[in-house]
């Protein structure tokens, strides 16, 4: 019997010592949709004590609960599939928690509403919309466009030039950092918050410029997201002094949240190019980046949530990260993505008119796939594309609604290339005394208007890399690019994965959207069947063996809940079984 007491003794003891778990964070998503939908509630928890388990709560019911790993060294993150099919608002709220039954202690997260509206809303709202806001701009997946301060000059690229409805993020580039206070500073002030567009005004607290007119946008558009880009390749210099100390990391993330706070922006997107090593020659670097790198993203996060909890608003943070698995052996890409919302991968740029090893010859600066007769050197020749980098990036644990796969709405160019192979996998001299507004770079317009089998270029199709390249006999010039035919291939790869999205460089390069249509039709598309998860476009037996795995494994998935109860049972699979044989 006194056995028995201490073990009761023991496991009350231990349930009145469970600890408060920190404070989960819904990760951003589109709230409006106009009729059912499939979503996805993600979360993660940075700081604080891990929890047991998580509940996810819908309108004051727990329609979800799953255990979780406790005594993981990093912050905690899981994600669930819901599907909402009437109309009206769902309130969700994610609840962390450790214990059982009445020693349960739980911390939950700020709710989101989920709006579903009905499809014949629109009539009702368009005297308000006037022109803007549209119900039926729904997407599932992200398409984040780059757009420089410098458009307004010679590219004569305006915010409004922006196709807003094909598109959900834009990323402003970019703001600078000051050297001496170690803080955020604009990049151009006057394409930034100075120059002067109709209906501003020139009183001393008025904003004009590109800020006050991507401002205007989301007030006409409610999907959009805007983000203040730092760094770039041009502006890393400071990135190593201000991530290097606790103190220098928190003027800097403080100087953020103050500059989105003021001007109105979502989020913050790290361009660092690049820690440790590489990016334009005169970067400060240190050894210890890898590690700060980190550090600075947690103090960012940190600090956004203070600011977030204060107002009551959810802030963004995201970084443009290298493709290159040489230079994401300088960061902690599996530690950082926890404080991350998501990735943008630069699947661009992997080859150039820069010479050395890896560069001897003419090759595809943003091939989809590694080519088998590629002669760059071990890895470059198989990890150089963008399969090779979204895989990497999966493969150190992002998770897949974190990645965005880069696209570049530009080409590359060499000159003195010899005829051989058509130009591809040619020696080469130089960089072509050309381009549209730099030597040997071509915005996708100028080469569709100018050069695309026209003034004796001729376009080639690479079946392997799945991207075309350009070559000139008499000029001697080779220009590796994308069109509308690879940049589909990468939006249906995007699709096929299952990650999180698209991102390009940049906006004016395809100033007429001819590849921006390509990505925003693709993911247009839902070509998934109700019960076909082999996605193999049947349903048939082996189908049904996928759904008796998930029934006896207890995992849900969207496509196999046939009756749409949030449960995969034996209910979906007769339902499943007796659409195959009635087919």
């Amino acid at each position: 019997m006194f056995k028995h007491y201490i073990i009761i003794i023991f496991i009350f003891t231990n349930l009145l010592s469970q600890e408060m778990p920190g404070e989960p964070h819904i990760a951003w998503m589109t709230t409006e949709y106009d009729g059912p939908v499939s979503i996805s509630i993600s979360w993660d928890m940075w700081w604080g004590e891990n929890g047991d388990h998580w509940k996810l709560i819908e309108n004051s019911n727990n329609i979800f609960e799953s255990n979780l790993i406790s005594n993981s060294p990093n912050p905690q993150h899981d994600v669930s599939e819901i599907m909402l099919s009437s109309e009206g608002e769902y309130e969700y709220v994610v609840k962390l928690c450790n214990g059982i039954d009445d020693f349960e202690i739980c911390n939950e997260s700020n709710p989101i509403i989920i709006t579903i509206s009905g499809e014949d809303n629109d009539s009702d709202d368009e005297d308000d919309n006037d022109g803007g806001d549209d119900p039926n701009l729904i997407f599932n997946k992200n398409i984040v466009g780059y757009y420089t301060s410098w458009s307004i000059y010679a590219r004569n690229y305006e915010i409004e030039d922006i196709p807003i409805e094909k598109i959900n993020i834009i990323n402003y580039a970019f703001a600078n950092i000051d050297p001496l206070s170690g803080t955020i500073l604009l990049g151009d002030p006057y394409a930034d918050i100075d120059k002067f567009y109709p209906g501003d005004c020139w009183d001393a607290d008025c904003l004009r410029g590109n800020f006050h007119q991507l401002q205007i946008l989301k007030e006409n558009y409610s999907h959009l997201k805007t983000f203040i880009s730092v760094g770039g390749w041009t502006w890393s210099t400071y990135f190593s002094d201000i991530a290097m100390t606790d103190e220098s990391r928190t003027v800097f993330a403080e100087s953020c949240v103050d500059f989105i706070v003021e001007y109105g922006f979502d989020g913050i997107d790290i361009d660092w190019e690049y820690p440790v090593e590489g990016g334009l020659e005169g970067n400060h670097t240190s050894p210890d980046d890898k590690e700060n790198f980190t550090l600075l993203l947690q103090k960012i996060r940190e600090l956004l949530d203070i600011q977030g909890n204060n107002d009551g608003n959810y802030y963004l943070l995201t970084i443009a990260s290298t493709a290159s698995p040489i230079y994401v052996e300088n960061i902690e890409v599996d530690l950082m993505h926890e404080y991350l919302d998501w990735i943008n991968i630069m699947t661009y740029d992997f080859h150039g008119p820069w010479g050395g090893e890896t560069n001897a010859v003419t090759n595809f600066h943003s091939p989809l796939y590694f080519v088998e007769d590629d002669p760059s050197p071990d890895p470059v020749n198989t990890t150089f594309n963008l399969d090779a980098a979204v895989q990497l990036y999966l493969d150190l644990g992002v998770p897949h609604e974190k990645i965005n796969a880069g696209l570049a709405f530009y080409g590359r160019s060499f000159s003195g290339v010899l005829n051989i192979n058509n130009g591809l996998f040619s020696p080469y001299t130089g960089v072509p005394d050309l381009g549209t507004w730099e030597d040997g770079v071509f915005d996708y317009w100028d080469l569709k208007n100018n050069y695309i089998n026209l003034n004796n270029y001729t376009s080639y199709w690479h079946s392997e890399a799945k991207v075309p390249w350009l070559y000139n006999p008499n000029t001697q010039i080779m220009i590796s690019y994308d069109d509308e035919e690879s940049i589909y291939e990468k939006a249906s790869y995007i699709i096929d994965k299952d990650i999180g999205g698209a991102m390009f460089w940049e906006f004016s390069g395809d100033k007429y959207s001819d590849l921006l249509n390509q990505v925003y039709n693709a993911f247009s598309i839902d070509e998934n069947i109700m019960g076909d998860l082999n996605e193999d476009g049947n349903l048939n037996v082996m189908d049904i063996v996928l759904m008796v795995n998930f029934v006896l494994d207890n995992n849900y998935n969207f496509y196999a809940d046939m009756n749409q109860d949030f449960v995969v049972n034996i209910l979906d699979i007769v339902e499943l079984l007796n659409i195959i044989l009635l087919d």
